[in-house]
């Protein structure tokens, strides 16, 4: 067990010994033991990652979502973070399974493969089965099962099965556009959800709606928490998108039509209307330092302006 107590993580250090030329039982003994480590690290990881994302802590951080503050303070690709906290909401519901994990029985690897397929029904059985098999091979056991089966039962997904694999790029806005229809739908699911249930979602909508635009089945939720920002720079010309709380810049294509269903068309003036000083600038007198407030936070001013 590792038991850490700490107030930052800029100041939070664990000592580090690194040793050579240890006979090759000792170094098989401290390979255990650090990837013990790691694997307590992954598993409390997902749990504060949990805390978070349900209790929005990571608002009050300043962050938009939960990957962007993984991303952005430990530098945590969006991808693993939804994987961290699938995994971590997936353990509560599988107290045998956490007890084996946390008795040593069971490696992280093999727990993230597990809690996909695993059910409070089943998941004795799985962790009897899987003990003595590798990540790998409980991985390729469980692409051919779904979410409920045990690992005797006969697989109803065959080798022989159709795949498909949608392929496209995104720019920046309709990353965005998409960024915020999964964070809206993921809202009211309550869970995570992956691309291909994005697809599907949205097949469904296009199939599915009425000609007078009413989609049955939709859980309502606040529609004005999943708005795409887009800033216009008068100066420079720049149109940018928010991701995930960064700004991202678009094509000018893209930006005219990004401008052309706004309400505000005609935010580009022509050439002749560009003056270096630009009216829109403060034109006050200058505060001296002392008695100045502390500067506003890029994400307060991205709120402030996606709420205007």
């Amino acid at each position: 067990m590792i038991a850490t107590d700490f107030r930052s993580a800029e100041t939070f250090e664990l000592p580090l010994t690194l040793t050579g030329g240890l006979s090759a039982d000792e170094a098989d003994r401290r390979v255990a033991v650090a990837l013990r480590a790691g694997d307590i690290g992954a598993r409390a990881l997902s749990f504060y990652l949990v805390c978070l994302a349900e209790s929005g802590g990571y608002q009050q951080l300043g962050f938009a979502s939960i990957e962007l503050y993984a991303e952005t303070r430990y530098h945590i690709r969006p991808p693993t973070t939804r994987s961290y906290v699938a995994t971590g909401r997936a353990l509560r519901e599988l107290p045998a399974i956490d007890l084996a994990f946390r008795e040593g029985r069971l490696f992280w690897t093999q727990v993230r493969e597990l809690v996909r397929v695993a059910t409070p029904e089943t998941e004795d059985e799985w962790i009897e089965w899987a003990a003595d098999r590798s990540a790998r091979q409980i991985a390729a056991h469980v692409a051919r099962r779904r979410k409920g089966e045990r690992p005797s039962d006969p697989s109803k997904r065959r080798i022989s099965d159709v795949w498909f694999r949608p392929d496209g790029r995104m720019n920046a806005a309709q990353w965005a556009k998409w960024t915020a229809a999964r964070q809206k739908l993921e809202a009211e699911l309550d869970r995570p959800v992956t691309d291909a249930e994005m697809f599907e979602h949205a097949a469904d909508l296009l199939l599915g709606s009425s000609p007078d635009g009413t989609v049955a089945g939709r859980t309502p939720v606040n529609h004005t928490h999943y708005t795409i920002t887009a800033v216009h720079y008068l100066r420079t010309g720049l149109t940018t998108i928010d991701i995930d709380g960064l700004p991202a810049s678009v094509d000018e294509e893209t930006a005219r039509k990004i401008l052309g269903h706004s309400d505000r068309p005609n935010l580009v003036p022509p050439p002749d209307e560009y003056h270096v000083d630009d009216p829109h600038e403060n034109d006050g007198p200058e505060v001296p330092p002392q008695e100045r407030d502390i500067p506003t936070p890029d994400a307060m001013r991205r709120e402030v302006l996606a709420r205007d």
